[in-house]
């Protein structure tokens, strides 16, 4: 089928049939379905409506199931969001995440079908459990579509971990962190909650620093207090020169 037609780049209607157009190939227009119907040649057919991407708007991020974290790990999780398909800058922004102490670090995601994958962090030395619907961020449309995206091969219901830390000596280690996160919060308590939750991911990345269980000690082998003489050889006394008494009162009054 044929059809002549304008191209215009500023429209002020969202939709704009001739009416000739509509009455002889039935045209039904469905706005609860976003597409329109009509029919050639006896065969039915669709098209979407085209919706323009508003580049300012924000679309908030939920988790999409019940997500369980061990301690002291990180865990790829499904998530849910109203953006249509594009390339997006998630932001983290959640107040019950900071309650619970777990961080989602900012990323740039890829969005299909409303769904997303990215990363949680459990800092804290017990198992946290994150209800389904969970508000974890925002995601805003970002300009260059071209980018790189962690992309985890998802299996086995979700339960892939990543970064979990285990060894011999766990319990030493979940002590050690229990202090410094204390440490953490106890140096950061006088910030507003905003602040604090900016400045706590920077913080745990240089926590080793802040690590009070154990004393550190100083290697001070190759530092001498003394200047080295030769044996034998006392080092030259030298008493100040004196002054007369008036010379002195002088100096005392400059002074």
């Amino acid at each position: 089928m044929k059809v002549n037609t304008f191209v215009i780049e500023d429209l002020c209607a969202d939709l704009l049939l001739g009416g000739d157009f509509c009455d002889i190939h039935h045209v039904n227009i469905s706005y609860a379905n976003k597409h329109l119907t009509f029919k050639v040649k006896q065969q039915q057919i669709t098209v979407r409506f085209y919706q323009q991407l508003n580049e300012q708007q924000v679309f908030n991020v939920k988790t999409m199931n019940d997500v369980t974290i061990p301690p002291l790990s990180a865990k790829f999780i499904q998530t849910t969001t109203a953006a249509p398909p594009m390339s997006a800058l998630f932001t983290p922004s959640s107040k019950q995440l900071s309650k619970q102490h777990i961080f989602a670090p900012h990323a740039i995601l890829m969005i299909n079908n409303n769904t997303t994958t990215t990363t949680l962090l459990n800092t804290t030395t017990t198992i946290q459990t994150i209800p389904k619907g969970t508000a974890i961020g925002q995601v805003k449309y970002h300009e260059d579509n071209k980018c790189c995206y962690v992309c985890p091969d998802l299996q086995d219901n979700y339960q892939h971990h990543i970064s979990a830390i285990t060894s011999c000596s766990i319990q030493q280690k979940l002590t050690s962190h229990s202090s410094i996160t204390s440490t953490i919060d106890e140096m950061i308590s006088h910030l507003p909650r905003t602040q604090q939750e900016q400045i706590r991911p920077v913080l745990f990345k240089h926590k080793s620093i802040f690590n009070t269980s154990k004393p550190s000690i100083m290697k001070t082998n190759n530092i001498y207090h003394r200047i080295p003489i030769q044996p034998h050889y006392q080092p030259i006394q030298s008493y100040p020169y004196r002054k007369s008494v008036k010379e002195t009162q002088i100096i005392n009054e400059q002074v």
